[in-house]
């Protein structure tokens, strides 16, 4: 336009002048050709001035868009190469593009320069279906998965979240896909482990309800029990004929397997009394190694080693003696057709904590008592239930499924802990540890020989139970051999006879669940009363005999119900003679 208006004033005006000066036509002719000329030259510096300054200028452009291109690329590779995530860009050939740190480093090829491979030839193992979503994704769809499993060619096992993106180039065509992968390896165990914590909080729960169940129920089973017990026993010492004495016995022996029954699911629930002394797991081993061959019988041999010198432990010994006895019957079941049992004593010292399977072994000394047999071992499913009650893998009727369960009992209940290696066809280990006790010796409880030496003594006995029954046949059992009975339902009852006679009575046989208070209480009430007399606590309901520490004084005596007569006259025997 510019240059339109120009020409025209330039030939225009140029004119007026010419006409004035009244030239020649071959003047005119040479002034006008040097006006065209003037014309051009002056038309040639414009377009040229022109032109240089558009040039300048779109190179200018054309230079701050690559700097802004370069710019941008550079903050692509940037984001790619140190995003906090795995980013891979490939092109049809699934050759690398683009790739990030991270990825690198998830799939272990750091410093490794990936680009122009193709992504097949870096990870050969790359399963097929992955490779069917590549193809996917190149057909321009999205494809992702939230939790896959990919197992390495070295044998590293991931579990990886991942998303399949198509990218297009310039020309509206699909260049290729975009990767993008989250390694969830760490998130897949910790699920794991919470699923596990889980299960094993459920299984807590489970055991807590069984051992709540045991524990409540004792009491009233064990009275109903010991009552049995007594009638039986009483039965079998009257005049009865053949049949009628065939019965007792039957109903007597049947009594005492359910007492069985009972002590192994308080043990299991850790709710049994235990009546702890020095003791020598050597020693307790070896006064049952003629009883343990015979349990195993001629197909199984026998081995017993022992380290010398072993620490003293504090445990009650009758309760150990139960742990080795269901550990060998565990070991000969599994060995039907025979094989070797060891069955090994030795001192352990721990630095630090050991983990060993589903327990810990805290730092000190132990006692660690193995019993190791050659049978058939067990799967890892059934290794993860052999503790739990009732479970077992026996034919119905042939076991409780109580027997491990009260090992297991027994031991934590000691102070202790049980740790299990097994493998199918090739046996199992029990290893029980149990810790050294530094404290001076705590004598076991002073015990009588046999035979029990009833001839001349005879002692003035409080008896003390809030079950009528129970109390009744308990006083036939004492006054049966010859002792003076003063019976009492409750404690302002047996505080009542003991005002009368309280110079009289020689030995108190409490129960420890009273209603209006436990034995403890009533001996206390008793002693600022005057009354001396030495207590036998009875019980079939632990929680009020262990408190809080799971086990009676050393010094203490004590029956646990069911008991038969022999049990109970031995008990007031003690208490008298040790007054």
């Amino acid at each position: 336009m510019f240059y339109a208006v120009f020409a025209i004033c330039w030939i225009w005006v140029s004119e007026i002048p010419l006409h004035l000066l009244h030239l020649t036509d071959v003047q005119m002719f040479y002034v006008s050709a040097l006006k065209g000329t003037l014309f051009v030259a002056i038309t040639m510096v414009g377009l040229y001035v022109g032109l240089n300054r558009m040039v300048k200028r779109i190179n200018s452009i054309q230079t701050a868009h690559e700097a802004e291109l370069r710019g941008s690329e550079e903050q692509l590779r940037l984001f790619i190469e140190h995003a906090p995530a795995a980013l891979a860009m490939f092109d049809r050939e699934m050759r690398y593009l683009r790739v990030s740190n991270r990825w690198l480093d998830d799939y272990g090829i750091s410093g490794r320069n990936v680009i122009g491979l193709c992504h097949y030839d870096v990870f050969p193992e790359i399963p097929e279906r992955w490779k069917e979503a590549h193809r996917r994704g190149m057909a321009s769809e999205v494809v992702r998965k939230n939790n896959d499993k990919f197992e390495r060619a070295d044998g590293l096992v991931q579990w990886v979240r991942w998303e399949i993106l198509p990218w297009q180039d310039r020309t509206g065509r699909n260049g290729g896909i975009l990767i993008f992968t989250e390694d969830t390896t760490a998130q897949h165990q910790v699920q794991a482990q919470l699923k596990q914590l889980q299960e094993e909080f459920h299984e807590a729960q489970k055991m807590e309800a069984i051992g709540r169940l045991t524990g409540g129920i004792a009491h009233d089973f064990n009275n109903l029990l010991t009552v049995i017990m007594a009638q039986s026993e009483l039965l079998q010492r009257s005049s009865l004929d053949e049949r009628a004495l065939k019965r007792a016995n039957s109903i007597h022996h049947a009594s005492l397997r359910a007492a069985d029954l009972t002590r192994q699911l308080l043990a299991f629930s850790r709710k049994q009394v235990l009546q702890p002394s020095v003791q020598n797991i050597g020693e307790i081993v070896a006064g049952l190694t003629d009883m343990l061959e015979r349990i195993l019988g001629e197909d199984i041999h026998l081995e017993i080693s022992g380290g010398r010198n072993l620490w003293p432990v504090l445990v009650d010994r009758s309760q150990i003696e139960q742990v080795i006895m269901n550990l060998v019957v565990n070991a000969r079941d599994a060995m039907p057709h025979g094989g070797k049992l060891k069955v090994k004593t030795c001192n352990v010292h721990v630095d630090d904590e050991v983990f060993l399977d589903d327990v810990t072994l805290h730092s000190g000394n132990y006692v660690q008592l193995s019993v190791t047999d050659t049978g058939s071992g067990m799967s890892q499913d059934i290794r993860e239930k052999i503790f739990e009650p009732f479970f077992t893998t026996k034919p119905h009727g042939k076991g409780t499924g109580l027997g491990l369960a009260t090992v297991f009992g027994i031991v934590k209940q000691s102070g202790g802990v049980v740790s299990v290696e097994t493998e199918v066809a090739k046996g199992t280990c029990f290893r029980v540890y149990l810790p050294h006790n530094q404290i001076n010796a705590i004598p076991a409880i002073a015990e009588f020989s046999e035979p029990y030496p009833t001839n001349g003594f005879h002692c003035t006995v409080l008896l003390v139970d809030d079950e009528v029954e129970l109390c009744s046949v308990l006083a036939e059992y004492l006054e049966s051999a010859g002792h003076l009975v003063l019976r009492a339902n409750s404690i302002p009852a047996a505080l009542e006879i003991a005002g009368q006679h309280k110079d009289d009575i020689d030995v108190l046989v409490t129960d420890m669940v009273l209603a209006e208070g436990n034995g403890r209480q009533l001996k206390s009430y008793l002693g600022s009363r005057g009354c001396k007399a030495r207590s036998v606590f009875i019980s079939g309901y632990t929680d009020e005999v262990i408190a809080d520490h799971g086990s009676l004084e050393p010094d203490t005596l004590f029956l646990q119900k069911p008991f038969e007569k022999a049990a109970l006259l031995k008990k007031v025997w003690q208490a008298y003679h040790e007054q």
